[in-house]
């Protein structure tokens, strides 16, 4: 009797326990399902907000368009400007001109309509696809340090200018007054003027371009362009603080053939804005026979796929062409940035990121010789010229894999920041970049004590911000409140002026441009500090 009864209540128990653990499971597949659920119902409320924002802004924009005439032709301008549609004559500038202001009156604010415009499309383009195959979009963090290292460069310059070394147009101006072997006037011979320089403009940025590459001291200055892991209008406007100081001499053979100051920085600067359309993973192959001559997104998402060392093109894709360094776009794929990634939104890592690199070239035999590392190749490529390549047909692209994702991660921070930090990044970052336009704006009329320590201490901030947003523990506490004192110093400098306007200190000029000169020392110390040259150092001791 007694048996059986154990065996009775053992069997209850079994059973029991068998109900439990099914009920258990069934719970929790219950569970992930409202899980997923909410997920995807998130989502959805995700996109249908920035369906509806992208909508408003759409119909906000056609409607300014209508009902601003002055805006209509301001845009319209601009749009001609950014795809170099310039007439030769509008072109054929002399010294009675004044200085060409594409840029500024046209390129800075046009930079942000289009990446407006590529973001209201990807989200209308998220929605009415069927392919899995999206582009990767913005992130926030992404999106305002490239803002911010474009920034970064200007004012990197604005402190060379003010000690009086203007880069590529001042070298320019330089030989062509007093070495040039013949005058070119460009009112005489307007379309033999535009034409030259159109050509010659972009073979010249052609071959700088390959050198940035080639050439590892140059590739220190141009690799921070290729940095950004999304390929996005956002991505053009990164560019090395120290790349237009390896790119000047390749544009002075049209100051001695005679090509006027004026009639080359026009040319200049649309060969510049034309390069910003192309940073988009949007649009596919051209069509109408486009990739046989000028450069598109297509041939230039093979130049930020890694190692990137094809398709130099600015404008025009012949060049690589007939030189064999062009590259088709077989496979489209989300893989963009450096070979050797720097893992950071630092402006001033990103600048000095290479010079871990370039101390290690050469090996253990060659190490102590930095004259061979200077003038040492990255890319042994071998020049050839032919021709006949303008004619090879490209082949079409066979496959997309975007849908896989990333084919590697993406550096996002240490870890995800935290709505606090989110805020404060959001906050400072946009403020930052607002008083540093207005700062770049002001500049020419500033007293240039108050320019330079608006530079110097907007390129301090933008490093403290970029810290913010790697999240690495202990520099964030100490780079939100280097922030704070950057951004409170960036107000007050921009707004009251206190060498010009207040006449703080009245420094002699030798003494100024020495100030200046250790603003430049300070943000170099800084950058060869935090490259990996030092770091490693630092860390094996």
């Amino acid at each position: 009797m007694t048996a059986v009864t154990e065996y009775t209540k053992h069997t209850r128990a079994l059973t029991l326990t068998k109900k439990f653990a099914c009920t258990r499971k069934n719970t929790c597949h219950l569970i992930r399902f409202k899980k997923s659920n909410t997920v995807i119902v998130c989502n959805n409320m995700m996109r249908a907000l920035k369906v509806t924002i992208a909508t408003g802004v759409t119909l906000a924009w056609i409607v300014g368009l209508i009902m601003n005439e002055d805006f209509m032709q301001w845009f319209v301008k601009g749009m001609k400007v950014m795809f170099y549609i310039i007439t030769p004559s509008e072109l054929a500038l002399d010294g009675s001109d004044a200085k060409p202001a594409y840029m500024d009156m046209y390129g800075l604010p046009m930079f942000f309509v289009f990446i407006l415009f590529e973001w209201v499309a990807m989200q209308f383009v998220d929605v009415l696809s069927n392919s899995k195959n999206k582009s990767s979009g913005y992130r926030l963090n992404d999106f305002i340090m490239s803002v911010m290292l474009g920034t970064f460069q200007a004012m990197f310059l604005m402190l060379l200018a003010l000690v009086g070394l203007e880069i590529e147009i001042g070298m320019y101006t330089q030989v062509y007054q007093h070495f040039r072997l013949w005058t070119v006037d460009s009112k005489e011979h307007v379309i033999f003027s535009y034409v030259a320089l159109l050509l010659g403009k972009d073979f010249c940025y052609y071959c700088a371009h390959r050198f940035f590459h080639e050439y590892h001291l140059a590739w220190l200055g141009h690799s921070n362009h290729h940095s950004g892991e999304d390929y996005n209008l956002a991505t053009a406007l990164r560019q090395g603080a120290l790349q237009p100081v390896f790119g000047w001499p390749f544009y002075l053979p049209l100051a001695l053939m005679g090509f006027h100051p004026n009639a080359f920085a026009a040319h200049a600067q649309l060969n510049t804005l034309f390069m910003f359309w192309i940073h988009t993973d949007l649009i596919g192959r051209m069509p109408f026979g486009l990739e046989y001559i000028i450069n598109t997104p297509s041939a230039h998402r093979m130049h930020h796929r890694p190692p990137g060392n094809c398709n130099y093109a600015g404008a025009l894709i012949i060049w690589d062409r007939i030189f064999c360094t062009y590259t088709p776009e077989i496979v489209r794929k989300d893989h963009y940035g450096n070979g050797n990634q720097p893992n950071t939104f630092d402006p001033i890592k990103l600048n000095a990121h290479h010079l871990g690199q370039l101390s290690r070239v050469g090996g253990a035999k060659r190490s102590s010789s930095w004259l061979y590392k200077i003038f040492a190749r990255r890319v042994h490529k071998k020049r050839t010229f032919r021709l006949g390549a303008l004619v090879d047909p490209i082949p079409p692209v066979a496959k997309d894999v975007r849908f896989e994702g990333p084919k590697r991660a993406k550096w996002d921070g240490a870890k995800p920041m935290s709505v606090f930090a989110t805020a404060w990044f959001l906050l400072f970052g946009l403020s930052s970049l607002v008083f540093a336009v207005l700062l770049l704006v002001q500049g020419a009329h500033m007293h240039r004590m108050d320019a330079a320590c608006g530079a110097l201490v907007s390129c301090l901030l933008f490093s403290a911000l970029g810290k913010i947003a790697d999240q690495e523990s202990a520099p964030t506490s100490i780079a939100m409140v280097v922030s704070l004192f950057m951004a409170i110093a960036q107000f007050a400098i921009v707004t009251k002026k206190p060498f010009g306007e207040m006449g703080l200190i009245d420094l002699p000029e030798t003494q100024q441009k020495g100030a200046i000169w250790g603003s430049v020392a300070l943000l170099m110390a800084l950058g060869a500090k935090s490259s990996p040259v030092f770091t490693s150092k630092s860390k094996g001791a």
